[in-house]
């Protein structure tokens, strides 16, 4: 999957990427887990590519779907954060996106 761009309310502009895995057949399927970074460039440029253990100054964390609809987790990153509010607004809009795959 492409990383999911989306601007908070407080104009804090975010980069999300979902940790996909294939089947067999090619076709990826959802995602449990969607790290956050802050996006300086709003969507504009190069995705970095990040792959395992993340540094990376724009890192804010990643958020768990335990139990989809009910249960979610925000894992902080080691420098900047998300605030409670903006890590329930995030996970509002990647709800909104799993629940719709029309507007993938």
């Amino acid at each position: 999957m492409t990383p999911l761009f989306f601007t908070l309310e407080n104009n804090h502009s975010l980069k999300i990427i979902p940790e996909t895995r294939v089947y067999i057949d090619g076709r990826p399927i959802l995602s449990y887990n969607y790290s956050v970074f802050h996006d300086e460039n709003n969507g504009v440029g190069k995705d970095k590519g990040h792959t395992g253990k993340i540094i990376d100054p724009d890192y804010l964390g990643f958020i768990t779907f335990e139990k989809p609809g009910h249960i979610f987790t925000y894992t902080a990153g080691d420098g900047r954060t998300l605030s409670p509010g903006e890590a329930e607004e995030v996970i509002e809009y990647i709800s909104l996106i799993r629940d719709n795959p029309s507007i993938w």
